[in-house]
């Protein structure tokens, strides 16, 4: 969007979730479509976290919701592939079993990021296959991280005209493809990613570890940076995409024990970390001119939290997911906040 004084800064921020992600591209697509407009030119900054920072580099790269749907479909059974059937045999199955979590055990993680690496080429990179770089983004981005080395919080930003703002000019030259993997390195489902800065490689995780939910950093990037007297914004908006969930214990106290308890903390402790930001975010924008929607898919049902899964590939998954975030937006297209953030 063009800069121009007086106006409200439109941010769009989307969770962190694995293959929940189609959820959020299925919900922009239906806007997109709504209101005749690209997501990118109703939208001043993009922040995503993990799987959301994924949509925002595919923004970035000049992609649409559809296409990038379109890379879930494909390429989301090769990321995160579905179990080999075992053997009948019952001996065999408990031993293939065995085998399997060991070894994934062993490495201390579940899939290999070499399908995901190859998948991203195809969306983040050119025409001619030139890997694009951070500076190739056509709106400002923030990709949130950790960095394993010393659990420091990392944001990769894209800046335009604020040049002359040392901290928003640091990551011009970095790939796109490597922050894509550093955002969404998940524990207990990725391996950690390497980013090149300068020369200098520095090992990075899931930014869903502090930032699951992007949106309280996106607002204080946006009011310390860009919203306030004599600066090109005066206001901000923001449009807040959560991803379906099946968060909390049951009130009987059952829980997953043993080895599956791991996935489900880690579950867990980044819904709460969502949460928190959208409190922190919603206390912010408390401006009289601000605006603040947090799209709340609900928490999903047991049958739908057994078949929709961070790492569900499946079509059936997919296409449920499709259906969920586009029945969303078909309800949320005629607020009148939706409205005012899309006009």
């Amino acid at each position: 969007m063009s800069e121009e004084k007086n106006r409200q800064m439109r941010l769009l921020a989307i969770d962190g979730g694995g293959m929940l992600g189609v959820y959020a591209c299925a919900y922009l697509k239906a806007l997109e479509e709504h209101f005749g407009k690209r997501i990118q030119d109703h939208f001043d900054l993009v922040a995503g976290t993990s799987t959301g920072g994924i949509i925002a580099l595919g923004l970035g790269a000049n992609k649409s919701p559809a296409e990038i749907l379109d890379f879930y479909r494909t390429y989301g059974s090769e990321i995160f592939p579905m179990a080999k059937p075992y053997s009948r045999w019952k001996v065999l199955k408990l031993w293939r079993m065995f085998c399997d979590g060991r070894r994934r055990l062993d490495q201390g993680y579940w899939y290999d990021s070499a399908p995901l690496l190859a998948a991203l080429k195809t969306v983040l990179s050119d025409a001619d296959g030139r890997e694009l770089k951070l500076q190739d983004s056509i709106i400002r981005l923030l990709i949130p991280a950790v960095n394993a080395q010393n659990c420091e919080p990392r944001v990769f930003k894209v800046r335009f005209e604020e040049a002359e703002v040392e901290h928003l000019n640091r990551d011009p030259e970095i790939s796109m493809i490597e922050v894509a993997m550093a955002t969404s390195a998940a524990p207990w489902y990725l391996p950690m990613a390497m980013v090149d800065e300068k020369g200098t490689k520095y090992t990075y995780i899931d930014g869903g570890l502090w930032a699951n939910n992007p949106s309280l950093a996106a607002v204080i990037e946006a009011l310390h940076y860009y919203v306030g007297e004599k600066r090109g914004f005066q206001s901000v908006g923001l449009l807040s995409i959560g991803l379906p969930s099946c968060a909390g214990f049951s009130n009987d106290g059952a829980y997953q024990r043993g080895v599956q308890f791991v996935p489900q903390l880690l579950s867990y402790a980044m819904e709460s970390n969502k949460l928190g930001a959208h409190y922190g975010a919603s206390f912010l924008l408390d401006g009289q001119d601000d605006l603040y929607h947090r799209v709340k898919p609900g928490n999903l049902t047991s049958d739908q939290a057994r078949r929709l899964r961070l790492d569900s590939s499946d079509s059936d998954a997919i296409e449920e997911l499709v259906m969920l975030g586009d029945h969303k937006a078909q309800n949320d297209k005629n607020l009148q906040v939706i409205k005012d953030l899309f006009t």
